[in-house]
């Protein structure tokens, strides 16, 4: 019997050291947050006129917009931009679709954002263009040129060869483009045509040092008809 006590005493001495401690419980797993999905577009169409709207007037329509429901999101913004004027408006909803009443015969682009209410992380879809037509308008214009660079009010040194590249991107409306003409000077009006192209959106303007430039892009197409950008602005230092 005492054999069995010390066998006993023994093995209390030899059990590991963490053998007797309370396992400490596990931190929670961190849950990854379920960020909302950019909504795929539906109508109206890129690049099509809007034959949907609903005449409210001699100068408006109501335009219909849809888009499929995006995953993880609780609410979209609606953001629409008037092309000829550069004008933008947003409208929030929960559904995948929204009615809105704009002029008629007038370019637009649109785009959805969706949200959530979990995260502050939004998603913002594609953004296409449509023309909002009158009744019996099958012919509109070229879409206005949308000027990327450089940015509007952009800042910089002149190069040493006082060339500057400036880009745009451009659509045709229902007739083919023919050509663009590129517009610059020294005052908003940018009066003085510097060149005109073809085909590309790329074109290089001559600058002077320490002055402020105006530029636009007017667009043709195959019929005569035309559509004029914003007018943007750079100071070449």
């Amino acid at each position: 019997m005492e054999k069995i006590k010390r066998l006993l005493i023994l093995s209390l001495f030899l059990m590991p050291a963490g053998a007797c401690k309370k396992d400490k419980p596990h931190d929670p797993i961190p849950v990854t947050p379920e960020f909302p999905r950019p909504a795929l577009l539906s109508l109206p169409e890129d690049g099509q006129p809007c034959f949907l709207g609903t005449s409210v007037s001699d100068t408006q329509s109501k335009v219909s917009f849809s888009w499929n429901m995006a995953a993880n999101t609780d609410s979209y913004e609606l953001h629409i931009k008037n092309l000829l004027t550069g004008d933008s408006t947003r409208q929030s909803t929960t559904m995948p679709t929204a009615s809105v009443s704009l002029l008629k015969n007038t370019p637009y682009s649109w785009y959805v954002v969706s949200r959530s209410g979990k995260v502050t992380v939004t998603a913002a879809s594609k953004v296409w263009k449509f023309y909002n037509s009158g009744p019996g308008i099958s012919v509109y214009p070229p879409y206005p040129a949308q000027l990327l660079a450089p940015a509007n009010g952009a800042q910089f040194d002149t190069p040493a060869n006082n060339l500057v590249r400036v880009e745009w991107t451009s659509a045709a409306g229902s007739s083919p483009i023919k050509e663009m003409m590129i517009y610059t000077g020294t005052d908003a009006g940018t009066g003085y045509m510097a060149g005109t192209i073809g085909a590309g959106n790329v074109f290089t303007l001559a600058v002077s040092p320490k002055t402020l430039v105006y530029w636009k892009v007017v667009t043709k197409d195959l019929l005569g008809n035309t559509s004029t950008s914003q007018v943007y602005s750079f100071y070449a230092r």
